[in-house]
């Protein structure tokens, strides 16, 4: 079983300040990077799937996400 995973850093799969995490109905594990200004999101054994965002104010960018909600 993977307790952790990742590393400090900025290419995908390493984080710098994350903030918020939650699990979807998949069991996928998304993770909001706040100093990268990016969501990640990972499978629920840890392996990096995808990388959405870069810092801006316009769809698809953010500035310093701090937290997830999954309805």
């Amino acid at each position: 079983m993977i307790t952790s995973w990742g590393s400090y850093g900025t290419a995908n799969g390493q984080f710098y300040a994350p903030q918020g995490i939650v699990v979807d109905l998949n069991n996928d594990i998304w993770v909001a990077n706040t100093n990268n200004h990016r969501l990640q999101k990972f499978a629920s054994d840890g392996t990096w799937l995808a990388t959405i965002g870069t810092l801006g104010s316009i769809n698809g960018q953010f500035t310093s996400p701090q937290g997830l909600v999954m309805v």
